[in-house]
């Protein structure tokens, strides 16, 4: 640093009568024209009052350029340190200075300053600076300079400290220690170098034991006392607060009396070394750790001539030895039979040849295949580089073969049932879902081979006569997460329609992601016929039953009643004590009367014949109130059609109402008849039986009875659905049948009628 760095203005250098009588002195001139240097004058304060006429043809700088400015500005920054000394020395001197050209370029020159004196003193207060520059085959005049050079080009951090100044200041730093740190040059030199250990939140960091197997601060500290060399490593920190690891090779330079004169430290950034090493040895715990604590069987083999030394086992592989450690011992030592070491060794050998080693083995080592108490093992072995080592891992087997055992036992009881099933892709949209298995059943059902439909979509087998709302009501069930039943027109290979029963579930994956679905499916094109047969032949038979009991037993009950209604009117009490008794016989025989006609309507309800489904019900309402002495209501006025299908519904209300008194003990039903909008099993209507009897238990005979399965099959028969709420213990059961009041203009109830040969 200068000693007055201001730019002093170039008319008060020019006024200076000092410049003047110096710049003017015909002597000067002469030699200032003989000299070879280019000639500049340079106050006292370091600013140029005279640039002499080989400036610019030896330097490039122009004269007007360059007058009255600093004349450090010309020196390269790694070579100003000295400049204010220079200066300040009467006596002047010379040394060798990098000097910039007019683009910033250094090139190296010699700078000599002469101090015109007298006495002593500064004779003009100006000094005379003689720059020349020095050619690539001349050694500089300054052999300090030369050393210097040598320093800044290296590409370590170089420092030099004087331990003859107080607290062991820096005299010297490179360029590339500048570079690295961030410092300038002014903000270091006088410093000691403990100022590295300044951390970013302006702390010291002075616990430092070493780093990288290196020593720290304190044998830094003692090697300094005692002026010894040593190598250490520090935790330093870059002027940005940058943490960066220091590795410092310290010398002292004795003399003759073996005293420290200086210390030169030759420094690394090794950080990424560092940081690299860290991570390694971090990797090398984690390795160590779930080698250690792995599951897996694993180990370090070595060939050495006929016989297997194991050199290393994880803790797994020691405990199936029943060993703690296993270095250095032979596969004999292990317990391994003589057939498994052979086992090992030859497939050990077959590696050394080039080829890969996977083999299966069992533990014991003499369990037979079947054994029940044996573990199995699928070993896998490679080399650990070109030497005779090799790494081995067990993998245990066992649940892995009992689960492919459990998984054959499923595949053969899937491939052996009579009834079709087929697994799908979890894809809905069209063209999927896509078909992945069907068992043989399906081909004997469908007549497609399995190779037909595999990669296809399930609608191969729908047609013309295949209900699409059934279908639907499907899928809004599948896309809801639940399971979905249903029956449906399909078709065989030839072209033949059968209908179709089928259950879909899904598949779910450990995340409970739906995966796949699997269908069971059942021809009960037979079955539906033959049970409509029966429904047919009851109705038959009830309605037979209701005209015997109308028109035959209730004439006989209305002529006898009237008989004896006009005896008893004839006599009298006082006459005939019997009187009381004919009169009550007459009552009692029209409550029969009432009943017959009762039971005779819920056999043929009159007014089904007119498609009159409320009204009916209704009816049936009012009869089941009178003849259990309950409450039972009716609520609704919805128009079904066809006509078959309110005489399913009407025996679906019924067959609830009766079970609910005679079974659930109800006081109390409500029947309800309704349309739905918008519901989410996609049905339009509904018939809703309510009561608050004691409810049904899945495992009783209601549940299971003819009643129920006649209410599931007339709910199946009009393309329905029935579903029953109730449970042991609550009050109360709720039975709905889900259906679509309007089926008349669909061809779903008429093409399943003729699939079941009904005309």
């Amino acid at each position: 640093m200068y000693i007055n760095q201001k730019n002093v203005p170039y008319a008060r250098m020019n006024d200076s009568s000092s410049a003047t009588r110096l710049h003017q002195n015909d002597g000067f001139q002469l030699i200032a024209q003989a000299l070879p240097d280019a000639v500049f004058v340079v106050n006292a304060d370091g600013f140029i009052t005279y640039v002499g006429d080989k400036v610019e043809p030896m330097l490039g700088h122009a004269p007007e350029d360059i007058l009255g400015k600093a004349f450090r500005e010309l020196i390269h920054e790694g070579d100003r340190s000295g400049l204010p000394h220079r200066f300040s020395e009467v006596q002047g001197g010379a040394w060798d200075a990098r000097f910039l050209n007019p683009n910033g370029v250094p090139m190296w020159t010699n700078v000599s300053v002469l101090a015109p004196t007298a006495n002593g003193v500064l004779d003009t207060g100006d000094m005379i600076v003689l720059v020349r520059g020095i050619r690539e085959n001349e050694l500089p005049r300054d052999r300090t300079m030369l050393y210097r050079r040598a320093l800044d080009a290296s590409n370590n951090l170089i420092v030099v400290t004087d331990p003859c100044l107080p607290d062991n200041p820096i005299v010297f730093v490179n360029s590339f220690f500048l570079e690295a740190t961030g410092y300038e040059r002014e903000e270091i030199v006088g410093q000691n170098c403990r100022f590295l250990q300044i951390g970013p939140d302006g702390v010291r960091d002075d616990y430092q034991p070493g780093f990288d197997g290196k020593p720290g601060l304190d044998a830094l500290r003692e090697a300094i006392a005692t002026g010894s060399d040593i190598t250490v490593v520090l935790r330093n920190y870059r002027k940005s607060g940058e943490m960066f690891y220091n590795e410092l090779f310290l010398t002292a330079v004795l003399d003759e009396n073996g005293e420290a004169l200086a210390f030169v430290g030759v420094q690394n950034d090794i950080t990424a070394r560092i940081e690299a090493q860290s991570t390694l040895e971090d990797r090398e715990k984690e390795l160590g750790a779930f080698y250690n604590r792995a599951e897996l069987r694993m180990g370090i083999l070595e060939v050495d001539g006929e016989q297997l030394v194991h050199r290393s086992a994880n803790r797994a592989a020691c405990e199936l030895f029943g060993v703690k450690e296993v270095d250095g011992a032979t596969s004999k030592d292990l317990g391994f039979t003589d057939a498994e070491t052979r086992r090992w060794y030859e497939h050990v050998r077959t590696f050394r040849s080039g080829d890969d080693v996977a083999f299966e083995t069992r533990f014991p080592w003499d369990a037979s295949s079947e054994d029940p108490g044996a573990t199995h093992f699928r070993v896998l072995i490679s080399p650990i580089g070109d030497g005779p080592l090799f790494a081995y891992v067990m993998e245990d087997q066992t649940s892995t073969r009992a689960l492919e055992a459990e998984r054959r036992r499923l595949y053969a009881a899937v491939e052996s049932l009579r009834d079709p099933v087929m697994i799908t892709d979890a894809t809905l949209n069209r063209p999927g879902p896509y078909v992945l298995y069907v068992n043989p059943a399906y081909t004997s059902v469908f007549g497609y081979e399995a190779e037909e439909v595999i990669g296809k979509t399930p609608r191969i087998s729908q047609g013309a006569a295949t209900d699409h709302s059934v279908l639907a009501r499907m899928r809004r069930k599948l896309e809801a997460g639940k399971p979905a039943s249903g029956e449906v027109i399909n078709y065989k290979k030839d072209g033949t329609p059968f209908l179709l029963q089928w259950e879909v579930a899904a598949v779910k994956d450990e995340t409970g992601r739906v995966v796949h679905f699997v269908a069971t499916m059942r021809d009960v094109t037979d079955r539906r016929r033959l049970e409509r047969a029966v429904l047919e032949a009851t109705a038959r038979e009830q309605e037979r039953m209701a005209r015997d009991l109308h028109d035959g037993l209730g004439q006989v009950l209305a002529g006898t009643r009237y008989a004896l209604s006009a005896v008893a009117g004839s006599l009298t009490q006082e006459d005939h004590r019997e009187a009381s008794t004919v009169r009550a016989a007459a009552d009692q025989i029209g409550v029969a009367l009432n009943q017959a006609r009762t039971i005779a309507h819920g056999l043929l309800p009159t007014h089904l014949e007119n498609n009159d489904l409320p009204t009916a019900i209704a009816e049936l309402a009012r009869d089941v109130s009178q003849a259990y002495s309950v409450v039972c209501s009716f609520e609704g006025g919805l128009t079904v059609t066809p006509a078959s299908h309110s005489h399913h519904l009407y025996r679906i209300a019924q067959e609830a109402a009766t079970n609910a008194v005679r079974h659930g003990g109800a006081h109390r039903i409500d029947i309800r008849l309704e349309a739905l909008e918008a519901h989410p099993s996609g049905f339009g209507a509904s018939l809703t039986i309510v009561d608050d009897g004691c409810g049904i238990d899945a495992g009783s005979a209601s549940s299971n009875g003819l009643g129920m399965r006649s209410m599931h099959f007339r709910a199946q028969s009009i393309g329905g659905e029935l579903r029953v709420e109730s449970a042991p213990g609550e009050r109360g059961t709720q039975i709905v049948c889900l259906f679509d009041a309007e089926t008349s203009q669909t061809a779903g109830s008429a093409d399943r009628e003729a699939v079941m040969g009904i005309d």
